[in-house]
């Protein structure tokens, strides 16, 4: 069971001299046409988690979205097709995946060649840490040999339990009935770690199981998912290792919806209070 303590003892020091540089730079890749939220809510939280820069790789249709609905990111128009990402936005990508120290793909957006094209390019090309959410997951789902490819990511996936059966080809009770069975074997044979989310996260590399004591009810609301991602990918980018920015992102993430249930109450908690928290979460760790 994951402790206060050992998260403030996990998380990244910071130095009087060090500048944003030294922090990370998050890239975060998924939106599409009527999805321009989950990217941005995403890049919010990656930026109050402490990554220093922050680029949003999104469908050139929404570009101009997510430009004015964020401040301190920088966005990354992509080729698209019909509001989604294009065949040739994995190309695209080429020149700009030496800036990333982190990768978060596939919140809002949709199954589609352009992302799977994406995946493949980044799981053999990019040497960090890369986050697979949402609509990455349900891609991998139905591609199951992009996992078994010569690849240079370490991968973190976040699914729910609906993504883990996909995953699995198993049904979602069978998942809710052997949480950490599922979430272990999968880590161990795919060599990723797992983050099972739900009341009581796990995360799983294959080797270490931790259960995530901190979330409510109230999280399980639009957009909580985006949010875990993003924090997940900034401690990535803060150089922890892939266990370690699973265990602090849900740790953080669910203590910061609690300190949100106390204001809002679990009916009236959105996924936007759970961001404005983080702070608030940290001050209490630290």
């Amino acid at each position: 069971m994951v402790t206060l303590e050992q998260v403030r003892a996990m998380l990244p020091k910071r130095l009087s001299y060090q500048n944003k540089g030294d922090f990370g730079h998050v890239l975060i890749i998924g939106g599409s046409r009527g999805m321009s939220g989950s990217v941005c809510m995403a890049g919010e939280s990656a930026l109050r988690t402490g990554a220093g820069l922050l680029t949003i790789a999104v469908p050139n249709a929404i570009s101009d979205i997510v430009a004015i609905k964020t401040t301190e990111c920088m966005t990354l128009p992509l080729s698209d097709e019909a509001g989604v990402f294009s065949l040739k936005a994995a190309q695209e990508l080429k020149a700009f995946l030496p800036k990333a120290t982190t990768i978060v793909v596939g919140m809002g957006a949709r199954i589609c060649p352009g992302l799977l094209k994406i995946l493949e390019f980044i799981i053999t090309s990019f040497s960090g840490t890369l986050v697979i959410d949402a609509d990455g997951l349900n891609v991998i789902s139905e591609h199951m040999e992009l996992l078994d490819l010569n690849r240079k990511s370490k991968i973190i996936v976040t699914p729910h339990p609906g993504e883990m059966a996909r995953l699995l080809h198993t049904t979602s009770s069978k998942v809710q009935e052997q949480r950490a069975a599922c979430a272990t074997q999968f880590a161990q044979d795919k060599n990723v770690t797992v983050v099972l989310k739900g009341e009581n996260t796990i995360i799983a590399d294959g080797n270490r199981l931790y259960i995530n004591p901190t979330g409510n009810v109230g999280m399980a609301t639009a957009g909580s998912g985006d949010v875990l991602a993003g924090m997940i990918g900034a401690f990535a980018a803060q150089g922890l290792k892939p266990d370690e920015s699973a265990v602090c992102g849900c740790y953080i993430h669910g203590l910061s919806g609690d300190i949100a249930a106390q204001q809002k109450t679990v009916y009236s908690l959105m996924a936007t209070d759970i961001i404005r928290n983080i702070p608030m979460a940290f001050k209490k760790i630290l």
